[in-house]
This record gives structure tokens, sequence and C-alpha cells, in this order.
């Protein structure tokens, strides 16, 4: 199955041995990568450690020929993992992040994974995965949230629409298959949407104003039948029988994230109406009148993400009608003569690999 595309007839048996294959080079990746676990080992060299957790660590290692950097997630053995049978029958624990990576189609907005391998005595896992520049996406919302901060209010604005529509299109594609080439797609909800779970990463291409956010830590994600409503049919062993969380889980995870890093930044003085987002009719607005609703616009998405009474962003046209409005408030809103570029170090994590950078991975 490329992807989560086929229904009930996955079959997990050729994931591992020793090793998931090596994906090709995606978006994130423009420098060479290692073809296999001896080339890393032979070109890499560890850095520092850059962040612990409760189910593992991760370190920073740079290929001493180019300069290269990746991060090396060691996932205790014991830890979101799967129970799966290898191609000889026997039985073989995977984590549960390595499946769900391996099994999504690659994408622009979601980490991927370019080997996995048990590579410590202990069973431990070892996931090499990108190394994202800009740290946390909660560096980016500080910044957003922060009016004190010298940055204008359209820059700050236009900014959080660029997350709401970044994050969207991963969410988007997690729960309905978004630019997926695919039939019947089994949607995989994130279960752990936090800023700390998004990354930034230089932007493409470059000369871009706001960084490119990546989703990553699938640690806790699930896959749901796409036949029978909330039947999981892939979680890790902890949670396989106990998940009461769906998609729209993320969305709500993700509406409580931007209303407490920067729902106070938002005023009500606009004028418009808090009601539903898919009640406003905005077409033929001028750019102006955009500008004077961007805010009540952005509190009237964020409460809609929130919503329990419908299931709203659950379905795949609400998520489309956001994408489509965010990615139009962001030309607009750049557009303006205040707009300027956010200051780089407004949202960079100091250094080559803070701790704080780097939680995601764990």
């Amino acid at each position: 199955m490329n992807a989560c595309g086929r229904n009930k007839s996955t079959n997990h048996n050729t994931l591992l041995a020793l090793m998931i294959p090596t994906l090709p080079p995606t978006p994130m990746e423009p420098t060479q990568i290692p073809l296999n676990a001896a080339d890393f080992d032979s070109s890499y060299k560890f850095v520092k450690k850059v962040g612990i957790g409760v189910c593992g660590l991760a370190k920073l290692y740079k290929n001493h020929h180019n300069g290269h950097l990746l991060v090396v997630k060691r996932v205790y053995a014991d830890c979101h993992t799967l129970s799966l049978t290898d191609s000889k029958g026997f039985p073989n624990k995977v984590p549960m992040e390595a499946e769900i990576m391996r099994l999504l189609p690659q994408h622009s907005r979601i980490m991927p994974l370019h080997f996995c391998t048990p590579q410590f005595p202990n069973g431990d896992f070892g996931l090499i995965m990108p190394y994202c520049d800009l740290g946390i996406c909660g560096l980016l919302l500080d910044a957003i949230g922060n009016p004190q901060s010298g940055t204008p209010k359209t820059t700050r604005e236009a900014a959080l629409w660029h997350v709401i529509l970044q994050v969207t299109e991963s969410l988007a594609f997690l729960h309905h298959g978004r630019g997926a080439q695919r039939r019947d797609w089994n949607p995989v909800s994130h279960r752990d949407i936090k800023e700390d779970n998004i990354l930034m990463r230089t932007s493409s291409p470059p000369g871009s104003p706001f960084p490119d956010l990546v989703i990553a830590d699938f640690g806790m994600s699930a896959m749901y039948d796409n036949h029978v409503s909330g039947k999981v049919i892939l979680a890790d062993e902890d949670h396989a029988t106990t998940i009461e969380e769906s998609p729209k889980s993320d969305w709500r995870a993700f509406g409580r994230m931007l209303e407490r890093r920067v729902g106070s930044s938002l005023e009500c003085s606009d004028g418009l109406s808090l009601g539903r987002l898919r009640d406003v009719n905005l077409d033929g607005a001028r750019e102006l009148e955009l500008v004077q609703l961007s805010n009540g616009l952005l509190r009237m998405c964020i409460a809609d993400m929130l919503c329990h009474e419908e299931k709203l962003f659950l379905r795949e046209e609400e998520a489309e009608r956001v994408i489509g409005l965010a990615g139009k408030m962001v030309e607009v809103l750049r557009g303006q003569p205040d707009f300027v570029p956010m200051p780089r170090g407004e949202f960079q994590g100091l250094g080559l690999a803070v701790e704080r950078d780097l939680k995601s991975y764990l």
C-alpha cells in the first residue's frame, strides 16, 4: 500500500528485519542523505545531545564531508511499539512512529523518516530524520502573540494565517489524504498536536518571510478504518484498545494551542461578530476590506476549531475552505504597505541546536 490507501488488507510483514529501506530525498532534503546505516556510520559524526524525553533521546549528527545535519532519535524498546511479523514469520517489535511514517506518502508538511534500525544492543531503535534548522513553532507563536515586539500588526496577522495554512494542509493530508494519489484513505490522527511537535525549517523557495512548518513525532498517532467510523486499525500497543481521540481531536488541539499562545493578542474591535466561518461570504470583498476583517476572521477560525457541536474541519470541504481563505489572507496582508518580513531572530532558536529547538523529535 502506498500510504494509507488500502483498507484492512495492509501487509505489515515486509516492514523491517534490520532496517526500513531508505526513502528518496524529499523537498525537505535538497542535500544528499545517507543511503544506509553503514554510510551513516562512516560519514556522520556526533555533535551533541539535543533533547531527552520519556520515550527516548535525540542527538544531532553532522556529515564531516559536506556539513549536512541529521537527527538520530533513539526510541526506547518498550515505548510506543507495535508487534509485527517479519518476512520469515518471526515476531518483531517496531516503533509506532516508524510504521506510520513508512505508510504515509511523502509530503512537504510531514517529517520524513530516512531509515530506522534497531542499532542498539538493548533493543532500542534509532530513527534517522532531517534536522529542522529554525526550532519549534512555539518560537514563532511567541513572536506573533507579542504586540510589544515592534513587528507590525499586519506582519503578525499574516504570520498567523501562514501557520493556520500550513498546519491545516498537513492535517488535511493526514485526515483526508489531501494531495495524495489514493482511492480509499485510512485517516491518521496525530493525537499529540502542540507547538513542540510542529517544527520550523528555512522556507522553500528562499526569501519567504515565514518559515515552513513540518508536523513531527508520530509516536502517539493512530490509523482509522475509513469504512467503520471510529475503528482503530493501527496504534501502539499501550493505546490500541483505549483510543478515544479521532481526527477531530487534532483540530481541537490545534485550536487550543492557538488560543493559548496568541488568543489574547487578537483584538475584538473590527466589528465582525463571532459566528461560523463557513457562513461568511467574502466573494467580491476588496483587499482593504479583507485587511480590516483579518482579525475577526482569525478569531472565528480558532473558534471553529474548538467547536464541539458540529463536525467542523472533520470534513474535507471545511479544511479546503480554511486553506483557501488562509492562503488568500497571507497574500493580501503581504501586499500591504506596512508589511515587513518578520526578523529571523524573532523566531529562530539560538545556536546550532539548543534543547528547545528539538523537543518535538521526542
